[in-house]
């Protein structure tokens, strides 16, 4: 069973800063103003629905690159720094495994269920960016684990933790990371109520974090919210 590490016990020194600064706010805030996104229609000009899949390459390398950025800075002890139980994964792969086989299922069959068989052009719910084909939803589920893993890792497993360290105001430490969590989720795009919506979620996952120090248990949920899109928002 993994130790709690209940405060960040690393040196800080400028590189865990500088990652922290690109991580918590360089990349945030250049997805949520729209500044960072591969144009994948002027590269493949005869994809159906380039946007969509434009934001799933774009988000998918941005979250990726985060988290090798942490992992980089942190290892060996990436795993106790950050406060994933890896054992706990690997207790209960079982029934994690057949989730993800469960989910893939419904989100193959989703279309049927969803729009009787006739898939619209876009999401009726989130337009562009949202799933509509089988395989559309198959890869937001991986879109979706990818979320749940590197957006933990960043905004609560390495940033509310730095920022407690360098502040010594957990209050603050949570505050910031929320803001930051908000910006990614399209500071320049969303209505300001979703806005809202997101940095309240960011509060409540980064208050739970801090009381319990379980980020494997925040990384399942987020996972889990984010898949129920891909099988059941049409």
């Amino acid at each position: 069973m993994i130790k709690r590490n209940n405060n960040f016990s690393v040196p800080l020194e400028k590189k865990y800063l500088t990652v922290l600064l690109i991580t918590l706010f360089i990349f945030p805030l250049s997805w949520g103003l729209g500044i960072y996104r591969i144009p994948l229609e002027g590269i493949l000009p005869g994809i159906e629905r380039p946007f969509f899949w434009s934001f799933v390459l774009s988000i998918f390398i941005l979250h990726w690159t985060a988290f090798i950025l942490i992992y980089w800075i942190t290892h060996p002890n990436w795993a106790q720094l950050l406060n994933i139980s890896m054992p706990f994964f690997k207790k209960n792969r079982l029934y994690l495994l057949s989730a993800l086989i469960l989910f893939s299922l419904m989100s193959a069959l989703a279309p049927q269920y969803l729009y009787s068989g006739n898939v619209p052009a876009e999401s009726l719910t989130l337009g562009e960016i949202g799933p509509v084909s089988n395989w559309e939803r198959l890869v937001f589920i991986l879109l979706s684990l990818t979320a749940g893993i590197c957006e933990e890792v960043v905004f609560r497993g390495y940033g509310i933790s730095v920022l407690e360290q360098f502040l010594k105001n957990k209050a603050l430490a949570l505050v910031i990371s929320s803001l930051a969590f908000m910006s990614l989720h399209g500071l320049a795009f969303l209505p300001w109520f979703l806005l809202i919506q997101y940095f309240v979620i960011g509060l409540i996952f980064g208050y739970i974090f801090q009381r319990y120090r379980r980020l494997e248990i925040l990384i399942l949920l987020h996972a889990f919210i984010d898949i129920l899109v891909a099988v059941s928002v049409p």
